[in-house]
């Protein structure tokens, strides 16, 4: 479904559900996170954790996503977005130990684990060095992928679970 599409679902949805207990099974967790009040984790065909976005994100989440853009509106070679790509990584890297996940044209990403103490200081460095090193644009998403591993809910070993796993949503509680 196109973005505007889903958001217009989303829309109705959130008006149906006052005064309403409706489930919705997604693949979605960010459909799951804007959704619902609770949500339910299912793998393999059995319950694994059950509580609200807030609580799973707190037991269960991955951290953060950090996204640095050294583009600008103006047009540019390649050569020059990456000399700045180049910069803003050997900063980040030299400063805070950190490598990126992913990089685009548009996007250097860097996914940073709950355990890692300096956010703060990085997106403040970032910001304040954002012109020495060409930075456009700084997003920072909290991680909406959780570690899904038994071990979290149900107690056995670790294992991870891939993309086997269903999410059910409960939009609303009988009030």
């Amino acid at each position: 479904m196109d973005p505007i599409s889903r958001r217009q679902v989303w829309d109705i949805i959130e008006k149906a559900k006052k005064g309403r207990a409706i489930v919705l099974t997604t693949h979605s967790m960010e459909e799951a996170d804007i959704l619902g009040d609770r949500i339910a984790i299912m793998a393999r065909g059995a319950l694994r954790c059950i509580g609200s976005s807030l609580r799973l994100k707190q037991k269960f989440g991955a951290g953060y996503k950090v996204s640095v853009s050294v583009m600008s509106a103006a047009e540019e070679s390649g050569a020059v977005i990456e000399a700045r790509a180049a910069v803003v990584k050997d900063f980040v890297r030299g400063r805070f130990g950190l490598q990126p996940d992913d990089e685009t044209r548009a996007y250097i990403t860097y996914l940073i684990g709950r355990e890692f103490t300096g956010l703060q200081e990085l997106l403040a460095s970032l910001e304040k060095r954002s012109a020495q090193l060409g930075i456009t644009d700084i997003q920072v998403r909290e991680g909406l992928g959780l570690r899904w591993g038994a071990e979290g809910c149900v107690g056995a070993r670790w294992v991870t679970w891939g993309i086997s796993w269903s999410t059910l949503t409960v939009l609303s509680r009988w009030r």
